[in-house]
């Protein structure tokens, strides 16, 4: 099998608007640039079955799936493989890469500045660079016994990402306006931001009158020796204006367990109940990061779909993040979710994996209680809260009757499994329920938990002590996540349940489509979302479908891995319009 590593140059980096320059490729014995999209063209289906190796492969095959309609191989992702080595530079840009592995000086300025020769130069330096680093990442992910788990797991998904980036998934942007600014709807995002605004600038005028003033005669003390007309209006949404009047004005601290002054949600979410304005610049902030995220979907949306980016590679977890928009943070709300839609005559078939950060805790802990809980098909997160708070009420129907009650029982049992302080969850109790809790009720919880499910505090010491051996802990598909001993001790759980959930998830979807293609369903992968995946149907497909979804994510690891899991898994589906329909 032939081998080369290939690069594309574009105009941008948006495939939907920007083209292609030139395509590289590299091998000791065969090299080139070729600018003619013709032999761009014929040179891809030439080397169909050659061994393709790429830098941020999804990336340039949007590209060329625009261009040629064409859907080339990625084999190897040098960005990729950087991401689950032992040491890795913090940014996996190529140059990075090249310095780290290579000692490569920079090679690179602004080739989009450059003439056409330069461009082609870059391109094949990059092509270079790229075959080297490939020379060296396969030899050491053999090493760190990670091959496998890349090959057989992680350059799949990424080009199954890259299929789902180029989909995109449709929104309704008629309803994206009436949300933002429309003014037939009485409860824009603008408007209610505007009437917040007014409200604490109305309220609390003769104290932030002073700032207004001080900002003035600043602007009139040379250099700048300006006239204001006008008065500098506070700005309640200014980190350093808010410390101001926090701090300053009104007593509060605002300082985060390091002792860094801060407006952050997370500190000032203490001072809940304290003073009215703690809660209104809470909800002003929450109305305007709603009011971006909208914004940025407007801005970003191609012909009514939104095309994301996603990252494998950013987070420490190996969960996926993604940007440009950012869909992995939507907000739950379901005017909010509402506006992502199926097509006409499509229906969106959603799967959520339930409570898959708990069964696999049970899985790698093998506590006996907490597998039954699942094998008896009982919400644990409703168990916990019942225990926890007291409560006489049904674990099995406390989802529904009571869903606070519920949320802060997932909440308080994950955030004990994965080792947060007291404090830290003193104060996300607070900011998730508006509860307050002490110290010792706090650690009251803690030994009640892991009373009640000693094996999950085995778990912990079993992950520590094998992350300070070896230096690393391992998930379920064997993807070794590499820990510095000095935080092993807090995230070593952490680090083995969430990417397992992910991964999960993700590769689940490979089998998802292979069923779906024996049994004829054409189904388009939309979105991934933490546990969540979401496809798009024809209308007449979608209940069969559905079951399918159901199916295989409850069950298909066992077909197509071999691996046993301890407990039973639970997939939740849902079919609908829009995306709300998950509420």
């Amino acid at each position: 099998m032939k081998i080369y590593a290939c690069d594309l140059e574009t105009t941008g980096l948006d495939f939907t608007t920007d083209s292609i320059i030139c395509l590289g490729y590299y091998s000791p014995k065969s090299f080139g640039v070729l600018t003619d999209k013709t032999q761009i063209k014929q040179w891809l289906l030439d080397n169909q079955d050659s061994f393709l190796i790429w830098q941020n492969g999804k990336f340039d095959q949007k590209f060329i799936k625009k261009e040629f309609d064409l859907w080339v191989r990625n084999d190897f992702d040098t960005l990729l493989a950087a991401s689950l080595l032992p040491e890795k530079p913090k940014s996996r840009a190529l140059e990075s890469l090249a310095a780290f592995y290579l000692g490569e000086p920079p090679w690179k300025e602004a080739a989009l500045k450059q003439d056409i020769d330069t461009i082609k130069d870059y391109c094949q330096k990059d092509c270079q660079i790229t075959y080297k680093l490939f020379e060296i990442e396969a030899n050491i992910l053999q090493t760190a016994g990670q091959a496998q788990f890349f090959n057989a797991y992680l350059m799949p998904l990424s080009t199954l990402l890259a299929q789902i980036e180029y989909s995109g998934i449709s929104i309704n942007t008629s309803k994206l306006d009436w949300l933002l600014l429309d003014n037939q709807n009485p409860t824009n995002l603008l408007k209610q931001i505007s009437d917040l605004e007014s409200h604490l600038y109305q309220i609390y005028y003769p104290i932030i009158s002073e700032y207004e003033l001080k900002k003035l005669e600043t602007y009139k003390k040379p250099p700048c020796q300006k006239t204001i007309d006008t008065k500098i209006k506070f700005n309640f949404n200014s980190p350093d204006q808010k410390l101001w009047l926090l701090k300053n004005q009104l007593g509060f601290p605002c300082k985060d367990y390091k002792g860094k002054e801060t407006v952050g949600k997370e500190v000032i979410s203490e001072y809940l109940g304290d003073h009215p304005i703690i809660a209104e610049l809470l909800s002003l902030s929450k109305l305007t990061t709603q009011y971006e995220y909208l914004s940025s979907y407007k801005t970003l949306s191609r012909q009514g779909k939104l095309h994301t980016t996603f990252n494998l590679d950013v987070t420490r977890t190996g969960r996926l993040s993604s940007k440009e928009p950012n869909l992995q943070n939507v907000d739950k709300e379901k005017s909010i979710r509402s506006i992502f839609c199926a097509e006409p005559g499509k229906k969106l078939v959603i799967g959520d994996l339930s409570q898959i950060e708990a069964r696999l805790a049970a899985h790698f802990s093998e506590d006996p209680l907490l597998i039954s809980t699942f094998t008896e098909g009982i919400d644990f997160y409703s168990v916990l809260a019942c225990a926890l708070l007291g409560l006489t009420e049904d674990p099995k129907t406390l989802k529904v009757e009571n869903p606070d009650a519920r949320n802060f029982g997932k909440l308080v049992g994950l955030s004990l499994l994965y080792g947060i302080g007291n404090i830290k969850l003193i104060n996300e109790i607070k900011i998730n329920t508006g509860k307050k809790f002490s110290y010792r009720e706090v650690e009251q919880f803690k030994t009640s938990f892991f009373n009640r499910f000693g094996g999950l505090r085995s778990l912990r010491k079993q992950a520590y002590a094998g992350a300070l051996q070896n230096g690393y802990v391992q998930t379920l598909f064997g993807r070794k996540v590499f820990l510095d001993t000095k935080e092993a001790e807090h995230v070593a759980v952490n680090r083995i349940i969430q990417p397992s959930a992910s991964d999960l998830c993700a590769f689940s979807q490979f089998w998802v489509l292979q069923e779906a293609y024996n049994q004829g369903f054409k189904a388009e992968p939309l979105l991934l979302v933490h546990d969540e995946a979401i496809y798009q149907v024809e209308e007449k497909d979608a209940e069969g479908f559905a079951v399918l979804l159901k199916t295989v994510m409850e069950h298909g690891y066992k077909k197509y891995t071999d691996i046993q899991l301890k407990v039973p898994l639970g997939c939740d589906v849902v079919i609908g319009e829009d995306w709300s329909c998950k509420n």
